[in-house]
């Protein structure tokens, strides 16, 4: 049975949890941090969404965002998750050692 579609209401401040695959690292610098949040801004803007607040965790980021129409939320996320995933995966991949060399 597929979940239930979230209520999104105009105006009403939403609480977002954003958090990577088996608690996995997320965030290795603080060019990562300044990327998230520069992104954020920018897709905030782009789809009418009010930061009110943020925490930027290791592993996981919450944010409350108040959204100008229905499906603003849903658009910011979707966006900002391909965008900063794609960052969060360059990065990672900088850090650590090729699969092959893993055992």
């Amino acid at each position: 049975m597929p979940r239930r579609a979230r209520l999104s209401v105009a105006g009403v401040p939403r609480h977002i949890i954003q958090r990577v695959n088996n608690r996995s690292v997320y965030f290795f610098s603080d060019e990562d941090y300044q990327y998230y949040l520069d992104t954020l801004n920018e897709q905030a803007r782009k789809y009418g969404c009010s930061i009110r607040a943020y925490v930027l965790m290791t592993h996981h980021v919450h944010l409350l965002l108040t959204p100008e129409e229905k499906d603003s939320v849903a658009l910011l996320m979707k966006n900002l998750g391909l965008l900063g995933v794609h960052k969060a995966f360059k990065s990672a991949k900088q850090k650590r050692a090729p699969h092959s060399l893993c055992t």
